[in-house]
Parts: structure tokens; sequence; C-alpha cells
């Protein structure tokens, strides 16, 4: 058998080894931790860092040389964990088989390093042994093969046969027993026996489990009987195990002979209950910020022998979810509860609350029996996540007026178009763009309005036309995990036409009589007594009235006689045109009229404006 020390030495060589090929160039770098519940279900916090559990050796010492009918002692004591001494075996199971043997092989019902057994007859034999840790980690089975020779004579005296059970506690007070009746005989051989025979049988109880006043053994009628019935009870205590009973023969000249009955009660692990839901709802914390999650796991535990149950264990593992993430939780009894944060401050710390690679939450559940049976349930804690859903959207086309940014020198469209809500309340976003390059802005408002902006450059009126029009927009929303597409828009961006007004600008101007003028003079006689009058020329400036609702700089195209023919005009203010107004001699009026008539456009084919025109007026003063 192993020391003690050996098991220390080999597990912190496994130890610095696993250390040593997580620091290596070529190997992942061991996680950090402060406590075994910051390593997942299946590791240990050792030295700082996290190192998985590595699973016990099963070790089983040499029988000797066994006889039939003889107690063979099976020794498991060699067995060793390389986890020592942070974790140890705590339970060996034990196999035999015949492997060329008559007859069947004897069952161990015992869970202890040591097991007694008696093989019914001559024969190849198999016995194997697994181990298991606090872990719940199993070791590779040992095997050891029996040579099992006949008897070397003839047994004097000779026990019934080895009897496997099961148990059952029932009643109040709590009694434990086995599920069947338990009946032992023995019987002399033709030895001849020197004087009366006198029989006694003992029992030899498992390891750990002392007989006392809660656990006892009566025989029926009597212990000094051949044929005796035996009551195994304990009062909800421990009862499992391999019982052995042993059966003396005397007479007056001393022993003639004994032989023993094994009795193995067996024990059934505990069963434990519990659902996880498939995935916990989760909700965002804008005051954190932090993503926290929260439920309730519905527990029961219950033992099919009826045993006790020693008080349960439960730790809340959690990994892969942050520096700063929690998983904690109460035992409420008849339901576990988990409560789950991680602190949220960009989209990449979503991963460690659900979808991120390593992640792992889970309530790992430890209950044994009366007997020190057992039973370990992982429940794991997943936590979901709902989409962003639209709340609203137009059922038909969406028209939207337009304006024109004189400081940006663009043309502008904004409009409500869509309502989303994140069921969790989650930050949600834009994405993947709207398929329409003049409209590819999306703002989301904090009461779930989406905006859509659309923009067009401008070189000169004629822009308008690109810019307005019938776009289909198919924009998307995400929150941190998962878009979602808004239902495609047909948006309509329109335009309003501009307006020309007439409009007449008069200027009072000297007027002039040239004597030498007879261009419509009035005569008296041979003798012109009133000469025509001259109004002189002038150049002036031709300035239109023109307006358009929506701000856009439009152009204005004057009939001949302007300079230059076309002006852009911006805010009811245009670039300088002129004209000229000739001189004209009249001879009944003192002023003289010009008109110019204009068109105007903001760029767009549709609507039209109707002509407007431009009069100058010179009048004599």
């Amino acid at each position: 058998m192993r020391s003690a020390g050996f098991v220390e030495r080999l597990g912190i060589i496994i130890f610095v080894i696993a250390a040593g090929a997580g620091c290596s160039g070529g190997g992942a770098t061991p996680r950090a931790c402060q406590a075994d519940d910051g390593c997942g279900a299946a590791a240990r916090c050792v030295a700082g860092a996290c190192v998985g559990n590595a699973p016990p050796v099963a070790a089983i010492a040499p029988a000797g040389a066994p006889e039939a009918f003889a107690l063979v002692e099976l020794d498991g004591g060699g067995s060793a964990d390389p986890d020592a001494p942070r974790d140890a075996i705590v339970s060996h199971a034990w196999t035999i088989s015949a492997v060329d043997a008559p007859c069947a092989p004897p069952v161990v019902a015992g869970t202890g390093s040591l097991a007694r057994v008696r093989f019914g007859c001559a024969g190849r034999y198999a016995v194997e042994l697994v181990v298991r840790d606090q872990l719940g980690a199993e070791s590779a089975p040992a095997r050891l093969e029996l040579d099992v020779a006949p008897y070397a004579g003839t047994p004097p005296v000779t026990a019934g046969p080895d009897v496997a059970l099961g148990h059952l506690c029932q009643g109040e007070p709590l009694r434990c027993a086995p599920d069947g009746p338990v009946a032992l005989t023995a019987t002399l051989s033709a030895a001849a026996a020197q004087g009366p025979v006198r029989w006694r049988w003992t029992v030899e109880p498992p390891a750990g489990r002392a007989l006392g006043a809660d656990r006892r053994v009566t025989f029926s009628p009597g212990s000094d009987a051949a044929a005796a019935g035996a009551a195994i009870e304990t009062d909800g205590g421990a009862i499992s195990g391999d019982w052995v009973f042993r059966v003396e023969a005397s007479d007056d000249a001393g022993v003639l002979g004994t032989a023993a009955t094994r009795v193995s009660v067996g024990n059934r692990a505990p069963a434990i209950a519990a659902t996880p839901p498939p995935e916990a709802p989760h909700t965002y914390e804008p005051a954190g910020p932090r993503l926290v999650a929260a439920g309730r796991i519905p527990i029961s535990m219950t033992d099919p022998d009826g045993d006790p149950l020693e008080p349960r264990t439960v730790t809340w593992h959690h990994a892969g979810d942050g520096d700063a993430g929690a998983f904690e939780g109460d035992d409420l009894g008849d339901a576990l509860t988990f409560r789950v944060a991680v602190p949220y401050a960009s989209p990449a710390d979503a991963a460690y609350l659900t979808g991120g690679a390593g992640l792992e939450r889970t309530i790992v559940v430890t209950v044994a029996d009366a007997n020190g049976e057992l039973a370990r349930a992982e429940l794991p804690v997943t936590v979901g996540n709902r989409p962003p859903a639209v709340t609203s959207a137009p059922s038909s086309g969406v028209g939207i007026d337009h304006a024109f940014d004189a400081v940006a020198r663009r043309y502008r469209a904004t409009q409500e178009v869509w309502r989303v809500v994140d069921p969790d309340g989650d930050p949600i976003w834009p994405t993947g763009g709207t398929g329409d390059a003049a409209c590819d802005r999306l703002t989301l408002l904090s009461d779930g309005a989406t905006i859509i902006e659309c923009s067009g450059a401008y070189q000169d009126p004629y822009d308008l036309a690109a810019f307005i029009g019938t776009r289909t927009l198919s924009p998307s929303v995400a929150d941190p995990w998962t878009p979602t597409a808004l239902p495609p828009v047909q948006l309509s961006i329109g335009t309003r036409p501009p307006t020309a007004t007439s409009s007449t600008v008069t200027q009072l101007v000297t007027c002039s009589r040239p004597p030498d003028d007879t261009f419509c003079c009035r005569w008296s006689g041979s003798i012109c007594v009133q000469y025509p009058l001259v109004i002189p020329a002038r150049t002036y400036t031709v300035t239109p009235q023109v307006s358009d609702a929506d701000g856009d700089p439009v152009e204005v195209v004057f009939s001949a006689g302007v300079t230059p023919t076309h002006v852009v005009c911006e805010g009811g203010v245009c670039e300088r045109a002129t004209a000229i107004a000739p001189e004209v001699a009249t001879c009944t009026g003192t002023q003289e009229t010009v008109t110019q008539e204009f068109s105007v456009t903001d760029g767009a084919a549709w609507p039209t404006t109707p002509n407007a025109t431009f009069t100058f007026v010179r009048s004599c003063q």
C-alpha cells in the first residue's frame, strides 16, 4: 500500500506539471482564481490558478493463493488520488466476474477499501475495482485475475450460500432492515464428534457499521442453533455493506470447524430531481450599467431505500464571465435561486452574460444518504436574450417634404418611420445601413422612435431632381447579440414649387426738350412752339421677386435684354442682373415702361411655377 506521503508528493508533481504546461509559450494560460468556485465544476483553485481535477488511480493488492469455501480478503488500500491532499477517494466499487468457473461469482455490496469474499467453487475469476474521488471522478478499472484452488480437504462445517439483499427504511420511529429474510444454515460433515455438537453464530458488521444501541443483529430462535434467522436493524443509520455471519461447531474436544455466510445488503444512491429553466430572462439596468438575470429552480431529493439524507451542499460555479461577473444564490429548501450580474461598458461585455467563449454557470448539488452513497447533480444555468421588436411601422409608403440647409449646402429630409423596443431593455443601435446611400442615417430616440435622415449634396438647383423621389429603405437595428430587420418602407421625398411675383420699380429721371429736335414738334404756323420730351437711357438692376417654401436655391431665366440671361436666387436674394432702358423721345407722355418676363425653377421637373414679370418705369420729374 502506498503511503500518504507518496500520494501527497504525486499530487504536487501533477500540479507542477499542469501549472508549467499552462504557463509555457505553447500552452494556454491557466485561469487565475481566488477560490474553488471561480474555476468551474471540475477544477480547483491551487496557488491562485485553476487546475483541472485528475481522476484517481485504482490498485488491487495480490490476494495470495485462495481456496474455494475460504474467506478471501481483497485489498484496494493502495488506490491513490493524484490531487491529494486536496482530494481523496470516497468510495470503492468492487466487481467480480467468472472468467472460467462453473458457479456464480460473489457480489460485493460494500464500498470500503477491503472486501471479504468467499468463492463457491474452484476456477478463474476477474476482480475489478473502480474508485471515485470527492468531485465524482472515477478511475479506470484496476483488474486482478485470481485462480481459486479447490479446498484442500472436506470442510468439516459448511454454511449456507451467500445472500444479496437490498434494504428499506420505514415507519415511525424510522427503522432500516434488509428487504428480505436472512436465513442462516450450517451442517457438519460425517466426521464423528466427541460428544454433543454445540453451534455458535457471530456476526462481523461492515467496516464503519459497529453494532450498538442503534444498530443491532438478533438471531431467532437463537445464535446457538444450526439453522437460525438473523434480523439486521438500525434506527435510521447506515446498514449497507457485507455482513459476515460466522458459525462455529465444537464438541467436548474442541472446535470442529468454522464456516461463514456473507449477507450483502445493497444501497441505492439518493435521487435529485431538479430541472433548470431552458433560459433565464435578463434585463439591462442603466444605473449600473449592468446586465442582470435571476431565476428559481425547484428541487427535491428522495432516497429509493427510504434512508435519511445528510444536509446537502450547494455551490454556484462560474467561469468566463469577466473579472467582475457575479453568480450567487440561495438554498430555500424546496428551490434553489440564482442571481447573475455582469457590468456593461460596451457591447463586447454582453458575451460575459450569454454566448461568450468559455462561459460557464453551474449550480452543483451534492447529497449523501445515511450509508454514505453520494448523489451529485450539475444544473447548468443559461441566460437568454430577446431581440429588439418593432412596435410600429407604416402600412404603406411615407411621403415627406424636404428642406435646404444653407449652412451645410445640402438638401435634407427627416422623418420618424418606425418605433422599436427591446423587451429586455438592452441598448439598441442601427446596423447594416438602409439600402440607400442618400438615406443612410438612422437615429434611435430614447422613446423608441426611429428617425430616418436623408441628405443630398448641392452644386446647383438641378441637383434637387436627384434627391427627391421614392426610395426603398430596409434598415435594421440590433441589441448586443441579435439584429432585427425593420419592415421595408417606400419613402417619397417631395418638393414644393417656388413662387414668382410680378413687380414694378419706378425711377425718377430728368427729362429734356432739345430745341433742335423737331420730332413730333407742335407747330404754330411755321414756328415750333413745343419740342418733344426726351427720356434719358438708364442701366438698371433687374430684381425678380421669388421665394421657395422649402428654402431651396432657385434659378431665374429672363427674356431677352437682361444680362446675364439666368441667375440663382437663394433666400429671396438673387445674383445681380441688369438691363438697359434706351433713350426715348415722347410727344405725349412723361414716363416710359420696360417689362422683362422671367421663369423660375427649383430644379425639379414638376411641379412648375407660372412666369412673372419685372417692370422698370422711368418717370420724368
